[in-house]
């Protein structure tokens, strides 16, 4: 059970432990003994047996990017956020005065939701972005093109990514076979999105532009 400060506070009172007391001494008391019933930290057990065979490997890349693009050899992560609502409120936002912050009509309208592909350049630190209408395989491959295209001139390009359906199924891998090797998968392990910097560039994305923003 999850036990904010104020349940406690109400379940002593309830129990007849003592007649009076404030939530900010319940706080206190929980503070001292570093106790945090309010809080649930999730974890996952046990770590994929192929961990740190892909790690190496993933890492190998992030090492070596720069003596890799000399030889012409670009080092891509990419990553997807699916299911995005597009979402705006009614009336046009108040914007914020001294002594108030910015003010957002509470209603809003749905305009569907919309699917982000990213892409992270590891050297150059760029992100190029676009919106298929879907997630599979066939959307995935189609839009990996698109940005293959603008590397012509490359000599091999390397993308880490995870092991999601539509990056290791059957029609991918005969996708990627017509490449004879100049585009490679370097896939993360399981539950590892921490080792996938477009994982990490989506989610700052989300936090600093799109969770607060208007979108029609």
């Amino acid at each position: 059970q999850r036990w904010t400060y104020r349940d406690l506070q109400y379940q002593i009172l309830s129990e007849g432990i003592v007649t009076e007391i404030h939530y900010t001494t319940v706080y206190a008391l929980l503070a001292e003994v570093d106790l945090q019933p309010h809080r649930t930290l999730y974890w996952k057990h046990p770590v994929a047996e192929d961990f740190e065979e892909k790690a190496v490997s993933v890492l190998w890349y992030y090492e070596r990017v720069e003596s890799l693009d000399v030889k012409e050899e670009l080092v891509f992560c990419l990553d997807e956020k699916t299911q995005i609502q597009a979402l705006s409120p009614p009336h046009p936002d108040l914007p914020a005065q001294p002594g108030c912050p910015l003010r957002r009509d509470h209603e809003y309208v749905r305009h569907g939701t919309a699917n982000l592909f990213l892409v992270y350049d590891v050297h150059e630190g760029l992100l190029w972005g676009d919106t298929p209408s879907r997630t599979n395989s066939a959307h995935f491959t189609k839009t990996l093109e698109k940005h293959i295209r603008r590397y012509s001139w490359a000599k091999r390009i390397h993308y880490i990514l995870d092991g999601a359906p539509s990056h290791t199924s059957k029609l991918t891998r005969a996708w990627l076979s017509q490449y004879e090797g100049r585009v490679q998968f370097h896939y993360t392990p399981a539950h590892a999105s921490w080792l996938n910097m477009a994982e990490l560039a989506l989610s700052a994305l989300s936090r600093r532009y799109l969770k607060n923003g208007s979108w029609e």
